[in-house]
């Protein structure tokens, strides 16, 4: 189906995945439903291998998660926003002093992060609350007793590569003009699931397991939810490349520039053709 013919909030959902479609796929399948010269059985590696995606019940599964996604996955935990939120600045001027064990306390962790603690720990008997009491009573013999400092050490590693992967972002973002105020406005990391949840149903009906109704489907969620959310395109993509690096905390960004030069600078570009919000 031509871009042309869907509807304003389908190609908000299409728009939404051309960060990773115009970085693996190339510039002309940015507005293309289907992807122009790539194999069907291609699509299928690609979701079997990076999604473990091998039939339509597991990508429906999958997107069904990203499509109701609000910011707070295994990854990226209510504890790590919590810490974003309060040392924003600091991070953004690149010196926030890492995370240490005996700092944890001190930063005010909300009691709701059972997501980021099945995360970081294998202890299936593990005691959520009698572990926060801990952190939060440290004195308290029995519960240091109960607790070792290896699994706090698992949380505190855990949470600093976040918070590299964070910085690496920054830095990233800030060769394409973002400033501070810019980047520390961004308050929920979302656009990362949207993002995928776009991409992820653009590849299932490219091979098949999903028909081109569905993906549609899912492309009206994913553009009425970026435009919910976010102010502008330029604002969902910093949030993408937050999330995306918080996740990963690994790389450096190198692999992504001529994809922001492309979308943030070329009048070419979908984020230029069709804004996310008409001023």
């Amino acid at each position: 189906m031509r871009f042309t013919k869907l509807s304003v909030s389908q190609q908000r959902g299409l728009i939404c995945s051309a960060v990773m479609i115009v970085k693996e796929f190339g510039e002309k399948n940015a507005l293309r439903l289907d992807l122009a010269g790539l194999k069907p059985t291609a699509a299928q590696e690609i979701l079997s291998k990076s999604y473990d995606i091998t039939d339509a019940d597991s990508a429906i599964a999958l997107l069904e998660r990203l499509a109701h996604a609000d910011g707070h996955n295994p990854a990226i935990s209510e504890v790590f926003e919590h810490i974003i939120a309060q040392n924003r600045y600091e991070i953004a001027r690149s010196i926030f002093a890492p995370i240490r064990q005996d700092n944890l306390v001190d930063l005010n962790i909300p009691t709701n992060f059972r997501q980021f603690w099945k995360s970081v720990t294998n202890n299936a008997n593990a005691n959520l609350d009698a572990f926060m009491d801990y952190l939060l009573n440290p004195e308290t013999t029995e519960q240091n007793a109960t607790f070792h400092n290896i699994t706090i050490s698992a949380v505190v590693g855990r949470l600093n590569k976040h918070i590299k992967g964070y910085e690496q972002s920054l830095r990233a973002l800030s060769v394409f003009g973002y400033d501070t105020d810019e980047l520390t406005s961004i308050s929920t990391f979302v656009a990362w699931d949207l993002g995928r949840c776009s991409y992820l149903a653009r590849m299932a009906a490219h091979c098949g397991y999903i028909n081109e109704d569905v993906a549609l489907q899912y492309m009206d969620r994913v553009g009425t939810a970026a435009y919910k959310t976010y102010t502008d395109w330029r604002q969902f993509l910093g949030a993408q490349i937050l999330g995306r690096n918080m996740v990963l905390t690994a790389d450096d960004m190198v692999d992504y520039n001529q994809t922001l030069i492309h979308l943030l600078r070329d009048k070419k570009s979908p984020f230029k053709q069709y804004p996310l919000k008409i001023a």
